[in-house]
């Protein structure tokens, strides 16, 4: 007799279908593991002889075959030993076969229990989402953090002999619960940092339109600082968006065994490798920028960051998403964030401010070759921070917290995705735009002067166009109006840079 049990399991961040197939031969005693497994799933015999002996089943004195197909796709084995295990009971005869609808997660202990496996959450969201009707058999230390899963039908599992339970109906599925974003302490809000208003507005449109920001300015202006604020302002994620970064996390083993319902952020060092950013590896597994999806990606001093790391950003800037192609596999994995940098204008700090500043030119140019031009364009918001901190502010208190911003975020960006059905304005399409500014008069010439005084590119305008789009949506106005586009333009200040250093082409 053979016998089947259904399961999942990964190879790098892919997430499959598994069939565990078992075939029980006349011979010696001897058990055989094939179809591309690791060595985790190639030890499982001798954890799987060991749970059902202690459960009070027997172990089948002949040779046992069990296949994990498809044969031509590695296998990682945390997920299989409960499956495996199934499936030599049903082949023994001391199961019945009653689970031709049933998908079964978890690796085993000595003991018999079920137990989670590293990236259960991925496994389990897969199982969600593509076998609706199937029950999910997991292992019940992770009832808590299932939950929340929409779609699944997931029956908690102590240990092996649960499996006679499940059969006769005595084991229900868990309730499923509705979906609470978790409430994260912040230790620095807006509320903490007196003034630099003009700075915490353009970090509310990129908020609220998830459009990419720089801030840049010299040392001690509130650069930094008001970047690691920054997230106190995100709404929290919708359990879509929950759903796809908890998979994301789970499957490079970065779980904590519950939804994320925050955005991420992610705060790579300028040391960082290359790999370490954007993901790579002779199997691809997902970088800093795949980590911070629907979150925020934070380069603190971005023109130390090295040329090709930089230059590495361009394609999921836009795309939102990465490619990375290897000898031995191709992989596409998701990069929606919002790219936040700080930096001073050079070495010292003190380039194009009312300091004297003491880098030699060549130096502030190779600074600046690396951001200039195609990289910059990308980034829609860019903010010189002015030291405006006055003592009658310090002395009144009136200053927004971060409470009070991410209300308006939320109310805006409401708006926004009712109006663009979904999309995040920094994510508009060009007909979009083109439909918004053939109403208002006089805009071609105000553009063409625009382009010319700023220096801008096709693609940094049509993006200052789109930072307009929520300019609108904070002021609760449904009309682009060419206000909306100048006050987006009055945030492009890379181009002062440029003029500055006639050698940066």
């Amino acid at each position: 007799m053979i016998a089947s049990i259904n399961t999942i399991s990964m190879n790098a961040m892919q997430v499959f279908p598994v069939q565990v197939e078992v075939s029980l031969l006349n011979g010696q005693m001897f058990t055989q593991v094939v179809g591309l497994a690791d060595n985790t799933a190639k030890e499982s015999k001798d954890r799987i002889r060991s749970a059902l002996t202690y459960c009070g089943f027997s172990y089948p004195m002949k040779t046992t075959v069990v296949n994990l197909a498809p044969n031509d796709r590695p296998k990682e084995g945390g997920f299989t030993e409960f499956a495996m295990a199934a499936a030599i009971l049903i082949a023994s005869g001391q199961l019945h076969n009653t689970f031709e609808n049933a998908i079964l997660l978890g690796s085993l202990s000595l003991d018999g229990r079920i137990q989670a496996p590293k990236s259960m959450l991925a496994a389990a969201l897969y199982a969600a989402n593509n076998f609706k009707d199937a029950a999910i058999l997991v292992p019940a230390e992770s009832s808590s953090s299932l939950k929340n899963i929409p779609g699944g039908s997931f029956y908690p599992i102590r240990n092996i002999a649960d499996l006679v339970h499940f059969q006769t109906g005595k084991i229900k599925p868990l309730v499923a619960l509705p979906y609470v974003p978790t409430k994260r302490n912040y230790g620095l809000g807006f509320e903490h940092i007196i003034g630099l208003n003009h700075a915490k507005k353009a970090l509310v449109y990129s908020a609220i339109g998830r459009h990419h920001s720089v801030l840049i300015g010299e040392p001690g202006s509130g650069k930094s600082m008001l970047a690691k604020a920054f997230e106190t302002i995100l709404p929290p994620l919708s359990l879509r968006d929950s759903l796809e970064v908890t998979q994301i996390y789970s499957a490079a083993g970065l779980e904590n065994h519950s939804l994320v319902s925050e955005a991420p952020f992610r705060s790579p060092h300028h040391t960082t490798s290359d790999v370490a950013i954007v993901g790579g590896g002779s199997y691809p597994t997902p970088g800093e920028i795949t980590l911070a999806h629907k979150g925020v990606l934070f380069f603190d001093e971005l023109l130390e960051f090295k040329n090709a790391s930089l230059q590495a950003l361009r394609e999921p800037l836009q795309d939102r998403k990465i490619t990375i192609s290897r000898s031995k596999k191709a992989m596409t994995f998701p990069a929606d964030f919002i790219f936040l940098a700080a930096t001073n204008p050079c070495r010292c700090g003190y380039f194009l401010t009312t300091s004297e500043c003491k880098c030699k030119g060549t130096i502030i140019t190779n600074l600046f070759r690396k951001v200039l031009g195609p990289f910059i364009d990308r980034v829609a918001i860019q903010v010189v921070m002015q030291n405006e901190l006055k003592l009658s502010t310090l002395r009144t208190g009136e200053n927004k917290s971060s409470a009070e911003m991410r209300k308006e975020v939320v109310a805006a960006r409401a708006r926004m995705l009712k109006r663009n059905q979904g999309l995040s304005n920094a994510e508009l399409p060009f007909h979009k735009i083109q439909e918004a500014l053939v109403k208002i008069r006089g805009i071609e010439n105000f553009l063409k002067e625009s382009s010319e005084k700023l220096g801008l590119t096709h693609r940094s305008l049509m993006n200052s166009i789109r930072v307009a789009f929520s300019v609108m949506d904070y002021s609760g106005e449904s009309k682009l109006e060419k206000k909306h586009i100048e006050a987006a333009l009055s945030l492009q200040c890379f181009h002062r840079y440029r003029k500055a250093l006639p050698h940066v082409a």
